[in-house]
């Protein structure tokens, strides 16, 4: 019992150090909510509007727009440099 109960301590501890060795990189999504243009991951972005409450989340590839109460809205997100 002793022994399978050492095995399993070192098998766990064979794991944490492994994946401590793989860094992962989390970056939050970024919200706009005025005009911006820039690069977030590698992408181009750009977000622009007249007025009113429209607002462009971007998360790497991935993104959304939410129309607000707004007259006139323009993004644009190409594939990635």
């Amino acid at each position: 019992m002793l022994n399978k109960v050492k095995a399993i301590i070192s098998i766990i501890a064979t794991f944490a150090i492994l994946f401590s060795l793989f860094p992962v990189n989390v970056q939050a999504a970024t919200t706009l909510t005025s005009n911006a243009t820039g690069t977030i991951d590698g992408y181009n972005y750009e977000y622009w509007k007249d007025n009113g409450t429209g607002t462009m989340t971007l998360n790497g590839a991935e993104h959304s727009v939410v129309h607000g109460v707004i007259s006139i809205i323009y993004y644009f997100v190409p594939e990635r440099n």
